[in-house]
């Protein structure tokens, strides 16, 4: 499996975050950064 296969974990996990940050936005009605959002 290549590592961004769209059924790969790697690609799988991007995935959640991107759904995480549009539900968090939706909620609050602001933009959610992605650094902010998800801090290293």
């Amino acid at each position: 499996m290549q590592p961004y296969d769209l059924s790969a974990p790697a690609n799988n996990e991007i995935v959640m975050k991107i759904l995480e940050a549009a539900k968090q936005a939706a909620k609050t009605g602001k933009t959610v950064l992605w650094d902010e959002f998800y801090k290293k």
